[in-house]
């Protein structure tokens, strides 16, 4: 199964345009006189090669400039119904084949295609009435389509395929959520956004574990992502900036000594119990400073402030820390509730803390330092490890973050190309192992621009890198299709020029086009810079200050006015041509000098004259003769 073809009639920039997603299937939308329709014709390609491994059926790239309309692809195929129904005016369909000739129809403006469907129901006011916007399952006849049903009402058909909408990056309109599903009922195949900036940490940890579990038995051909070696830690810190810790004294246990006496017949405090309170005492503090500026931001007098300070001073510790502290915090809120400070719950945030805390707690010993967790990331997630992501996920990624944000987890060691490869993968695969629904047959993963924050070597290999991936994750779906909006030349590289789509924007109406590639112009392992060079990615090689100091060196040399250079023109030139990298360029622009020199230019005319006069003397020999 698999999206085979998007017709966009109209949509933001994008107007009369079709769109290829299949190799196996060659299709059209144009107008038949004849019939007096526009006419869809779909022809099965008679050369069916599987060109990718195992699970990935199809890829395709679109490739264009800022601004042609690549992303806008992808909302097209990809926005949830939620979102879809904003776009009223928006006329399109996209048509996806099931098997043999079977294939359904998803679109908006149902009269673009009703002509090529046979025995539709159309009867006004009938429960089975086509809709807007509408999905038909199709069977395919000579020439036409005949009505098989609507997609939503067969589940074993509409069940087959979800769609992934992977974003680094979310425009206007989507949700800040690292995973959402449909949440209105919706009559297209489900659309799942996935955002890596907010997938969260928990979903990493899964991830990590899982490329742990396979480095046994995946060699370093295999991928660079897999071969981390268990030696990545995920670590916790306190996360609070506190400018004094003068304005209110506590009666802490823990601060008058790290060990308790042995009289007390108590152990020594932990090192657990170290971050605990230290990190309850930095809390406190900042929930005291913040009440404090609040009480004087709204024009409330010092006594307020002092009274408060007076209570906290006066509160006997009864000989736990933890629970000394915790009510302290409570009576800080209580003045924030009676002087209408804040308009969140703060009981909130006393049990986010609470809750926090009884997390923590049941980690182990070992993890603890005074001032961070450091939790080795192993074969197999921990049961209280993936609690406390998911419970730190959950309330920062909440309306109201109830913990102030006053935990900071990273994943170390990792680079930033590293820590974005993950995310992405993170995303992917917290998606795809999520039961949407009980067939999870075909998924299709839009990714827009995903290499954009990567080092060029990620960028070469992250679609081996994804096709790596993909295979490992068992017992999930059957197959994948990918489409990926990409600046990357690797990219491109790795992709027969069949899959790549390009597109650009007319500078006159500022609608999207599509520029066919030249026939003898192949894309699969094509040169970088021969690539790099089509205008699709930039207009020169190299970076336009250099250009333009090049330009103005060619500019120089060739002047015909001029036979000679000035002395300083000499050293300006000879400066540039000394320290460019490109041997060819470098080796032109150096004989162009050369040339403007006296003495080269002497020595050439000399040899040239020397050539000149032998073969001379060779036409005169031969006339003698």
């Amino acid at each position: 199964m698999e999206l085979v073809y998007l017709w966009v009639e109209e949509f933001k920039n994008i107007k009369q345009i079709g769109f290829s997603f299949s190799t196996r299937f060659k299709v059209d939308f144009k107008l038949n006189e004849k019939l007096g329709y526009k006419q869809i014709q779909i022809e099965e390609s008679p050369e069916q090669r599987r060109f990718f491994d195992n699970k990935v059926d199809n890829v395709t790239a679109i490739i264009g400039k800022n601004g042609s309309g690549k992303t806008n692809i992808l909302d097209l195929i990809g926005l949830r119904m939620e979102e879809r129904k904003r776009y009223r005016n928006a006329k399109y369909f996209m048509i996806y084949h099931h098997k043999d000739n079977m294939f359904s129809i998803e679109g908006s403006d149902f009269k673009l295609v009703s002509s090529n469907i046979e025995g539709y129901p159309n009867q006004k006011g009938s429960f089975d009435m086509v809709t807007e916007p509408y999905s038909l399952l199709l069977e395919k006849q000579k020439g036409m389509f005949k009505y098989a049903g609507f997609l939503q009402f067969n589940e074993i058909q509409y069940n087959k395929l979800n769609i992934f909408n992977l974003r680094n990056i979310f425009r206007e309109g989507y949700s800040k959520h690292g995973f959402k599903p449909e949440m209105d009922y919706s009559n297209f195949f489900q659309r799942i956004y996935l955002n890596p900036t907010y997938i969260g940490d928990y979903a990493k940890y899964k991830l990590l574990t899982h490329f742990n579990r396979l480095v046994p038995s995946v060699s370093k051909e295999q991928g660079l992502v897999f071969n981390l070696n268990e030696k990545v830690l995920v670590k916790v810190f306190p996360n609070i900036h506190v400018v004094s810790f003068q304005e209110v004294k506590l009666n802490l246990i823990f601060q008058k000594s790290f060990f308790r006496k042995e009289t007390d017949n108590q152990l020594p405090i932990t090192m657990k119990e170290k971050f605990i309170i230290g990190f309850l005492k930095k809390y406190f503090y900042y929930s005291f400073e913040s009440c404090t500026e609040l009480i004087r931001v709204a024009g409330g007098d010092s006594e307020k402030i002092e009274e408060m300070k007076t209570e906290i001073e006066s509160f006997k510790n009864l000989g736990n820390d933890k629970i000394y502290l915790l009510d302290l915090l409570k009576i800080v809120y209580s003045y924030v509730e009676k002087e209408n400070l804040d308009y969140a719950n703060m009981e909130g945030y006393v049990d986010a803390l609470s809750k926090l805390l009884s997390f923590i707690e049941k980690l182990k010993e070992e993890y603890f330092s005074e001032d961070k967790i450091s939790i080795p990331v192993g074969r197999e997630e921990e049961e209280v490890v993936a609690d406390l992501l998911c419970f730190i996920d959950e309330v920062k990624f909440d309306e109201f973050d109830y913990l102030n944000n006053a935990i900071k987890i990273s994943i170390e060691p990792m680079s930033s190309g590293e820590e974005a490869l993950i995310n992405i993968f993170s995303a992917m695969f917290f998606g795809i192992q999520h039961k949407i629904n009980s067939k999870n047959e075909k998924a299709i993963i839009l990714m827009d621009e995903p290499d954009v924050f990567m080092h060029p070597e990620w960028s070469r290999v992250f679609l081996s890198e994804v096709f790596n991936f993909l295979e490992t994750v068992k017992n999930e779906y059957y197959s994948y299709q990918l489409i990926i909006t990409t600046h990357s030349p690797f990219i491109v590289s790795d992709l027969p020029k069949d899959n790549i789509i390009t597109i650009e924007k007319n500078p006159d109406k500022g609608l999207c086009e599509i520029v066919h590639l030249n026939n003898q112009e192949q894309t699969f392992a094509n040169n970088i810079h021969s690539l790099l060079s089509n205008k699709f990615f930039m207009e020169a090689t190299i970076g336009e200050f250099a250009k333009k100091k090049i330009d103005k060196v060619i500019e120089v040399l060739n002047d015909k006015k001029n036979s000679t250079l000035t002395l300083e023109e000499e050293r300006e030139v000879k400066a540039i041509i000394d320290i460019i990298g490109e041997p060819l360029l470098k080796h032109k622009l150096n004989e162009m000098y050369l040339l403007k020199t006296p003495e080269y230019k002497r020595a050439v005319l000399k040899d040239q004259i020397r050539a000149l006069n032998q073969e001379l003397k060779m036409l005169e020999s031969d006339g003698n003769d």
